[in-house]
C-alpha cells in the first residue's frame, strides 16, 4: 500500500515538472491594460484658417483703370459678366426694373477706350445703352464687395445714413476788438488784393455756423431730396458730425465737400 502512494506521489510529481516553465526561464509578469497617453511638453497650437474676405472689392472696382477696353456688338448681358471677372466684384443686374423701363438684355454696344477708370466705362456703357430711351438713366452702386446696376431711381431709393466730421469747419477764430487784421478784398481796379479792416465783429457762435454749413448742404445738394424741403433725406449736428440719411448720390457729392468718398460710390449715365 505504501508503495503504490509512493508510485503515484512520484508519477504527479514528474508530471508538475514535465507541464512547468522550461529550465532557465522566468515567469510571464502580467501585463498592464491600462493605456499609456504621452502628453507633449509644449502645446501645440492648431493654425486657424483665415476666415478674412476681401472688403470693398466693388467700390475698389469703381477706381480700378482698364488699361484695354474694346467691345463689339457686346450685349449688356455679356458686358456685365465681363465686368464682373475683370474687376473681381460681384455684379448684380436689377435686370426686372430694367424691363420695366424698356431695358434688353440683349442690347449691344461696341466702344473702344484706353485707360478708362470703371466708373467712367460705365457712364459711357450706360449712356450708349438708353440712347433711344431719353427718360431712362442708368446707374450703378458699388457697396461693400457688390456692384448693383439699376435705374438711377431705383439705386436712390434706398436711404444710407453716414456720419461726416465737421469740427475743423467749426472752429471759432477769437477775435479782438479794436485789432486790424488782413483781410481779401477787391480794389478799386475790380482786382483781389489784400486789405486791413477793423474787426469788431464778435465770435460767431458754433450753433449759427452748424445751421448756415446745413443750410447750404440742403440748399445746394439734390435740394429736393431733404425733409425741409418736402423729401425724406433728413441731416443733423451731434458732437462735431453731420449724421445724414439720404440717397447714395447725396453722400457722394458730400464725400467731396465734408468728408473722403471712402464709402459707398456710385455711377451714373452722366
Amino acid at each position: 500500500m505504501v508503495a503504490r502512494m509512493s508510485a503515484v506521489f512520484l508519477v504527479l510529481s514528474l508530471s508538475a515538472v514535465l507541464m512547468g516553465a522550461p529550465p532557465g526561464t522566468k515567469p510571464h509578469a502580467k501585463k498592464d491594460t491600462k493605456r499609456v497617453v504621452h502628453k507633449p511638453k509644449h502645446k501645440i497650437k492648431k493654425k486657424k484658417r483665415s476666415s478674412r474676405h476681401p472688403k470693398n472689392m466693388a467700390v475698389k472696382a469703381m477706381r480700378m483703370v482698364i488699361g484695354d477696353a474694346e467691345f463689339v456688338d457686346m450685349t449688356l448681358d455679356e458686358f456685365t459678366d465681363w465686368l464682373g471677372r475683370r474687376t473681381g466684384a460681384n455684379v448684380v443686374v436689377r435686370w426686372n426694373v430694367l424691363d420695366q423701363h424698356g431695358v434688353e438684355r440683349d442690347r449691344s454696344i461696341s466702344l473702344k477706350r484706353k485707360n478708362i477708370v470703371v466708373r467712367e466705362l460705365l457712364a459711357i456703357v450706360f449712356r450708349r445703352i438708353t440712347e433711344k430711351l431719353p427718360a431712362v438713366e442708368l446707374a450703378a452702386r458699388a457697396e461693400g464687395n457688390t456692384i448693383v446696376i439699376s435705374t438711377r431711381k431705383d439705386i436712390n431709393a434706398k436711404r444710407i445714413t453716414r456720419a461726416y466730421d465737421v469740427q475743423e469747419m467749426l472752429i471759432n477764430i477769437p477775435h479782438f476788438r479794436g485789432v486790424q487784421i488782413a483781410d481779401i478784398g477787391f480794389g478799386d481796379n475790380g482786382r483781389l488784393r489784400l486789405r486791413k479792416i477793423q474787426e469788431n465783429r464778435k465770435r460767431r457762435e458754433p450753433n449759427a455756423k452748424v445751421r448756415r454749413l446745413i443750410n447750404i448742404i440742403t440748399t445746394h445738394i439734390q435740394p429736393h431730396s431733404w425733409k425741409v424741403n418736402g423729401g425724406k433725406g433728413t441731416i443733423r449736428h451731434f458732437k462735431g458730425r453731420l449724421i445724414v440719411h439720404n440717397n447714395l448720390e447725396v453722400h457722394q457729392q458730400l464725400g467731396g465737400v465734408v468728408g473722403k468718398d471712402s464709402g459707398p460710390s456710385i455711377a451714373d449715365r452722366g
